[in-house]
């Protein structure tokens, strides 16, 4: 209605390909993903022999499948939020616990990424179904299984193979509880040291996700000429932002931080 009503014609085209943009930005990346996932989760390991040209083929046809799967679900959903919600609030329950403790366990594997799934995305669709649960009520539930059987699923069907966590720390230097790998790097003579930086990761992690919230709402405040609180979170947005350059941008390595 805005677009119809108030933009002129020439802001009206650039404000049209403006949203268009940023619809294909998340839509394609999506759409790449879910086909990355069927090619080498599913086709790969069980079509051994095919050949580059005939899994790109079938990474064409996973995306087609992909879309037509979303059509049809649409034309059954009143709301994008009956649709939106349950992905963030269920289906990301299930991923939450192993995509953050992955960077600071050496234990967490993709067999307890598989066992949190197998136990969350049922109960998910059991609260769905079966319940009138709104979301901040279930997802601490879904995340709470999703943390019991990712901490159950790394001591029972063990750690990923030694190869791939010392190449994983080679590359990334990750911050916490990474003692064995160390340990296993001295022995073979490579250097295991932690970063400098590593006593900064958990502030900075806070602070960057006050800093990221702050530029959000900022950003919403000016659009709505709310300029009381929007003067509020630019100081928080300096603040926070001052923190990061001096506790974690200054001490990047300089390879990390030369533009060229």
């Amino acid at each position: 209605m805005m677009i119809n009503r108030v933009l002129p014609v020439g802001i009206k085209g650039i404000v049209i390909a403006g949203l268009l943009a940023a619809f294909m930005s998340t839509f394609d990346s999506t759409l790449n993903v879910a086909a990355s996932f069927v090619v080498n989760d599913l086709v790969k390991p069980i079509w051994k022999t095919a050949t580059p040209r005939a899994l790109v083929r079938t990474g064409y046809v996973a995306t087609a499948v992909v879309v037509l799967l979303g059509i049809l679900i649409s034309m059954y959903t009143d709301s994008i939020a009956k649709i939106w919600n349950p992905i963030n609030f269920a289906l990301g329950a299930a991923l939450i616990a192993p995509g953050l403790l992955a960077a600071y366990w050496w234990r967490i594997g993709g067999w307890a990424v598989v066992l949190s799934g197998a136990c969350t995305l049922p109960a998910a669709l059991y609260v769905k179904v079966f319940t009138d649960w709104r979301e901040l009520q279930y997802f601490p539930v879904l995340a709470g299984v999703s943390l019991v059987t990712t901490v159950l699923g790394a001591y029972l069907l063990g750690p990923p193979p030694d190869e791939t966590l010392k190449d994983f720390y080679r590359k990334v230097r990750p911050f916490g509880a990474w003692g064995p790998v160390r340990e296993m790097l001295r022995k073979s003579g490579e250097d295991s040291s932690r970063p400098a930086s590593d006593r900064y990761d958990i502030p900075v992690a806070i602070v960057a996700t006050v800093f990221f919230v702050a530029v959000y709402v900022l950003i919403m405040d000016i659009v709505l000429h709310n300029w009381g609180r929007a003067g509020a979170f630019a100081a928080v947005v300096l603040a926070t932002g001052a923190f990061l350059y001096y506790a974690w941008w200054r001490r990047l390595p300089e390879s990390s931080t030369d533009p060229n």
